[in-house]
């Protein structure tokens, strides 16, 4: 008879003792067999089942993620090397009353929030919170979200890895709003909603802060960040491009910057628009006041009402001017704002700001508006505008850039509506102020071609100089001074074909088809290989009703340079039809 080994059971704890916390309890317990335990099972008692909540070879437990203020009973056993499990050793014990939940969440900073910037929120966030770990165990995977009903399709999420116990982790609250927010007509209160949430021992734990903040509706503007003022200037409002696009149509090609301006401010003032001051938070009194809250208007309704105060006139006037691809920057000055637009003329080493009515700036001339005098004369506002830079430019001048200021601050996208601004005549502006944009054309002119004059003053027959003056004058639309520049190129070189190209553009803008035409084929034989020389003469050939000679032309452009297709639909469907 074979013997076998005994077994041991190993006897119950014994002296068990409970110290309870908020969110745990620490057990532990004496064992009189110690030297033949391989370790303890505790179990938690729950109705008439227990459940297994870990093991140990220590005579000390610590069970966490408790609810507070809640009884718990333990069952305690040991188990030997030989797997045997003895009877258990109890002990009851209840947590305390928390005064603070295991996961606290503390508003850090929570923003009103100004709904025509709602775009920024996405990135900067509409506040910050910090998450306290009080319990005494780590939290792994916790997920914090953000929401505001209505206003956001979806919560925000943020997810913290690790947060190990009594430390905290800061979180920005990112916010995406839907587009409701702009419907927000009054300023309103809303409840912003906080949830962290995590999982211990498989079993889901959430904890829930509201916070009450402001939705300012969308014509509010705080001056503590100067720059937010872009929000207002809307190039790509219909209602704007529309009424710049009837203002500038009717004079017909214009490629001077500063006649395109006046001829903007000039149909603004015919139409009616007025300089009216706010008279319950005027500009002078808010933009002094970071904390308050003031009311703009966006261009729209500036063109809607017909009036405004110094700001609003210059979100409009920006946004027209931006809609044409014109660089424009605010002015602010103590107690008002006017603005600025770039002419896109190099400044030059040797600047010349004509006894101060330009601006030097980004080594462009700029030229200040005051658009308060909108409806007078466009050389007043900019002589006003020159007046005020240049005697607050050491003294409180600050400039902001609407295309820098824009990656931040968006234009607000506005909902679509069938209003449009009547367009003003050709007829009623040239009546009042023809005078004056002939002169700002020709001023312009003079300063595109000031540094090539320079060069002449040196080198009299430069014949490069000459070109780009002519060139200059040429797409100005004076052709007799680009005809002058051109012939004296003529005079040194009969056979710069360039020259012949150009004279030939300067005669098919006067109409004078045949003549251009003869100077395209001269230019032609001299460069058979350019294509744009090819291009222009199937053009003339086009508004003399010579089709056969048309198709010729641009056949040639087409063998020299296939891209022309795409560059000239509309000549290509005519013209190479039938090839």
């Amino acid at each position: 008879m074979v013997a076998e080994p005994a077994v041991y059971t190993p006897q119950a704890p014994k002296n068990l003792k409970a110290l309870s916390m908020e969110w745990s309890v620490e057990i532990s317990w004496e064992s009189d067999d110690r030297a033949f335990v391989a370790e303890y099972v505790i179990y938690r008692q729950a109705g008439n089942q227990r459940f297994e909540v870990g093991r140990t070879k220590e005579l000390a437990f610590r069970d966490e993620s408790l609810s507070p203020d809640t009884a718990y009973t333990y069952l305690i056993t040991a188990v030997s090397a030989d797997g045997q499990e003895g009877q258990p050793g109890t002990v009851t014990a209840k947590t305390r009353v928390a005064t603070k939940d295991p996961i606290e969440i503390v508003v850090v900073e929570m923003q009103d929030i100004l709904s025509n910037s709602y775009k920024i929120y996405e990135d900067e966030g509409v506040g910050r919170i910090r998450i306290q770990n009080n319990s005494g165990t780590f939290i792994s995977n916790l997920k914090v979200s953000f929401t505001i009903k209505e206003f956001m399709d979806f919560p925000s999420q943020t997810e913290i890895q690790n947060l190990e116990p009594g430390k905290t982790s800061d979180i920005l609250l990112k916010a995406v709003f839907n587009n409701k927010i702009l419907n927000v007509t009054e300023d309103t209160p809303v409840q912003t909603e906080i949830r962290a949430s995590y999982f211990y021992n498989n079993l889901p734990r959430e904890f829930t802060r509201t916070y009450t903040t402001n939705i300012y509706e969308k014509h509010r503007m705080m001056w503590n960040i100067p720059e937010r003022f872009a929000v207002f200037v809307t190039p790509k409002d219909p209602v704007v491009i529309d009424f710049v696009r009837a203002s500038i149509t009717s004079f017909g090609k214009t490629e001077s910057v500063i006649q395109r301006a006046a001829i903007v401010f000039h149909t603004l003032g015919a139409f009616g628009i007025t300089y009216i001051p706010d008279p319950n938070n005027p500009y002078q009194i808010t933009s002094e006041r970071t904390d308050f809250v003031d009311y703009l208007q966006f261009s729209r309704e500036t063109l809607n009402r017909k009036s405004g105060d110094c700001d609003d006139l210059v979100a409009l006037y920006a946004a027209c001017l931006e809609s044409m691809g014109i660089s424009t920057q605010v002015v602010e000055i103590p107690g008002h704002m006017l603005m600025m637009f770039s002419t896109d003329i190099e400044s030059g080493n040797n600047a010349d700001t004509m006894n101060g009515l330009f601006v030097i700036h980004q080594g462009r001339l700029w030229v200040p508006v005051e658009t308060t005098v909108v409806g007078s004369s466009f050389m007043k506002a900019w002589e006003k505008g020159s007046a005020s830079f240049y005697q607050w430019q050491k003294n409180g001048l600050e400039t902001i850039d609407m295309r820098t200021s824009w990656r931040r601050f968006k234009p607000a996208s506005l909902p679509e509506i069938g209003w449009r601004a009547q367009a003003v005549s050709q007829q009623i502006i040239e009546g009042r102020f023809g005078g004056e944009l002939v002169a700002l054309k020709n001023m312009e002119l003079k300063l595109k071609s000031k540094k090539y004059y320079d060069i002449l003053a040196i080198k009299p027959n430069d014949a490069y100089a000459l070109m780009q003056i002519g060139i200059i004058y040429g797409k100005g639309g004076s052709t007799k001074e680009a005809v002058r520049a051109l012939d004296e190129v003529l005079a040194l070189d009969p056979r710069n074909a360039a020259a012949l190209n150009n004279k030939a553009n300067a005669f098919f803008m006067e109409g004078r088809y045949e003549e251009a035409a003869r100077l395209y084929e001269k230019a032609g034989a001299l460069e058979p290989k350019d294509p744009l020389i090819w291009v222009n003469q199937a053009r003339c050939y086009q508004e003399m009703k010579d089709l056969p000679n048309a198709k010729k032309a641009f056949r040639k452009a087409f063998e020299l340079d296939r891209s022309i297709t795409v560059r000239y639909r509309l000549m290509a469907l005519e013209l190479l039809s039938g090839f």
